[in-house]
C-alpha cells in the first residue's frame, strides 16, 4: 500500500459507490466532545488541519491521519484515541494540537469492513497498520509494529 491519495479512478469510483449513502459528522479530538459521538457501529477518520494557515484553500484542507472502525461504539473508540492514543496519533496530537478532528459515520455492521477498506485504499492514511506493520510517515519504510 502506498500513502497519500490514490490516483486510480476505479478506486475512487468504488469508494463513491460504497459511501454514497453515508453522512459524516465531526468533532474535535478532545474528551470534551465525547457526548457528541454516538454509541453506534461505524467508521471514523482522524484528520488534521494545518495549524496556522487560515487562508483559502488551507482553512478547509484536511489530511487523514488514521481510519478505523468499531462494530459497537464509535464513542468508545473516540475516548480511546483521546486517552491513550496509538503512537502515531499521539505524535499527531503533539504536532497539530487542537487541529485534530474525529470524523465519523454510523454504518450497518455488514458494511463497516468494506467502507473502511475503501477509505484506506483511496486516502492512504499514514498511521494505519498494514499486515501487522506500520509505515512511518517520514521514512515510508516498514517497521515492526
Amino acid at each position: 500500500m502506498r500513502y497519500g491519495w490514490t490516483l486510480e479512478r476505479p478506486e475512487w469510483d468504488r469508494l463513491i459507490k460504497v459511501a454514497s449513502e453515508t453522512s459524516w459528522f465531526h468533532v474535535r479530538l478532545a474528551q470534551l466532545y465525547r457526548d457528541s459521538v454516538p454509541e453506534n457501529a461505524g467508521v471514523y477518520a482522524i484528520c488534521a488541519r494545518i495549524p496556522s494557515l487560515t487562508q483559502r484553500p488551507f482553512e478547509v484542507l484536511y489530511n487523514v491521519i488514521y481510519i478505523g472502525k468499531d462494530g459497537s461504539s464509535l464513542r468508545r473508540r473516540f475516548l480511546e484515541h483521546c486517552r491513550v492514543p496509538k503512537q502515531e496519533i499521539a505524535q499527531a496530537k503533539r504536532c497539530f494540537s487542537d487541529n485534530l478532528d474525529y470524523w465519523y459515520t454510523t454504518v450497518d455492521s455488514n458494511y463497516i469492513d468494506n467502507l473502511e477498506a475503501c477509505l484506506i485504499e483511496c486516502l492512504g492514511p499514514t498511521a494505519n497498520l498494514i499486515r501487522g506493520r506500520s509505515i512511518p510517515a517520514k521514512l515510508g519504510n516498514p517497521r515492526p509494529a
